[in-house]
């Protein structure tokens, strides 16, 4: 049988390779996991940047550089207008000539920032649903139900009928269909358009999503079947919008649609202020198949300080199936602790340098109502027995770049005593 290492033998040393203006990524489909020709078990590849070292080696799809690249080595975009703009680091691409957005940006010219997109590590949404237009997608090509019934469906995991508010949703939402009718029988799906009755009575049809906002038929053409009694139900066939009855469901499968939630996870730089971080749907009890990770980051001259006020997860042996796991330095050797249940109400922890990973995975069972815990930047304890040791030269390093905001000493001469007076003398020489 063929291995891996004979489909991984190309010399490429002082071999160009053109990077066609793509930048390192790290959420490449074709980036190796940390732990790829390890030994020994531990992390072979540690990221430059840390919040990116569980990001490695784990795409499901190409990512935007992935595509990027491709798009530039196949010139696949010569055929496209060439005055047509992309903001924000979009490009054109594919055969459709539409503007490709990098990863937060949204809109035919990638002009619309989703929030969060200054924070988010990855947009990744629970396991089973599908990341697109800043929303989280799971399709349902192959249950054919009622409209009612598909709906609670959806509102069961916090989510709607798909809807399309702008001509992007629209397209995704028809290419989406395409691809079901493809790997299967579904030849339409519910949409989250309604009719009442009393509307049609009054010979005033209005035809409204969901959300009470009304239907704008410029992005896709109604088909009123006329039906008079009960309330009707929209569908899509990817062509037209049909108004019809509720309860016809043959081979009409459904999309269930939410926001993507930017609680969980994101990067964190700590400054002066205090901040908040939660669980993802919090105070409300979390939701399946979470993996959130939150980085915390730091200057140099500080430690980071969490103080759980709310911790509630499911318990189970050995923390196996929702916990968070605390890792509280950047070292590949640090593996980090799971904590569930209660572990960590009303408790604080000091990380060991100027970073802390939390990370938050939730499974497809129990939950409960997750956390809400405080993080702060403050000054490292030094000395045997209060905190993290330190070594001479970072003692003064501290006073000196400290622009007289870590002590209330008159003198720098006084204020390096101070330190010195305290410390674990055997760091001198370390």
């Amino acid at each position: 049988m063929a291995s891996f290492a004979q489909f991984d033998t190309t010399v490429m040393r002082g071999t160009p390779y053109d990077l066609f203006g793509t930048v390192y990524d790290y959420a490449s489909v074709m980036h190796y996991k940390p732990k790829s020709w390890s030994n020994n078990g531990q992390a072979v590849l540690e990221t430059k940047d840390p919040a990116y070292q569980s990001v490695i080696g784990r795409a499901t799809k190409i990512s935007f550089y992935d595509a990027m690249w491709v798009n530039r080595a196949y010139r696949c975009n010569e055929q496209c207008d060439k005055t047509k703009r992309c903001l924000n680091g979009g490009y054109i691409g594919g055969s459709t000539c539409k503007c490709i957005c990098p990863d937060g940006f949204i809109g035919y010219h990638c002009e619309a920032p989703i929030p969060g997109y200054q924070r988010i590590i990855t947009w990744k949404c629970p396991g089973g649903w599908v990341f697109a237009n800043g929303r989280c997608y799971r399709l349902y090509p192959n249950i054919y139900i009622t409209y009612d019934a598909a709906l609670n469906f959806c509102t069961n995991q916090r989510a709607t009928h798909v809807t399309f508010e702008n001509g992007v949703e629209k397209d995704w939402v028809v290419n989406t269909l395409e691809e079901m009718k493809f790997t299967g029988d579904t030849q339409s799906i519910w949409l989250g358009v309604r009719r009442t009755a009393s509307e049609w009575l009054n010979s005033l049809p209005y035809y409204q999503w969901l959300d009470g906002q009304a239907y704008n038929d410029s992005l896709m053409s109604i088909h009123d079947l006329g039906t008079e009694e009960g309330d009707t139900c929209g569908s899509t066939d990817g062509q037209f919008l049909s108004i019809g009855p509720c309860s016809k469901n043959s081979n009409r499968g459904f999309i269930c649609m939410k926001n993507f939630d930017t609680a969980c996870g994101g990067r964190f730089r700590l400054r002066n202020k205090e901040q908040y971080i939660t669980s993802p749907g919090y105070p409300n009890e979390y939701t399946d198949s979470m993996e959130c990770q939150y980085v915390i980051q730091t200057r140099r001259d500080r430690r980071i300080e969490v103080t759980f006020e709310v911790f509630g997860l499911d318990v189970t042996s050995g923390c196996q199936d929702d916990y968070v796991l605390v890792q509280k330095s950047y070292s590949a050797l640090d593996t980090g602790k799971k904590y569930c249940g209660e572990g960590l109400r009303n408790k604080t922890l000091t990380s060991d340098g100027n970073l802390m990973i939390l990370t938050f995975i939730s499974d497809m069972r129990t939950s409960g109502i997750g956390f809400k815990a405080k993080v702060k930047a403050i000054r490292p304890r030094y000395g045997a027995g209060r905190g993290e040791p330190t070594n001479f030269l970072g003692s003064f390093y501290s006073v000196f770049s400290s622009n007289n905001e870590q002590t209330q000493s008159n003198s720098y001469l006084e204020s390096a005593w101070n330190i010195f007076r305290n410390m674990d003398l055997s760091n001198i020489l370390r």
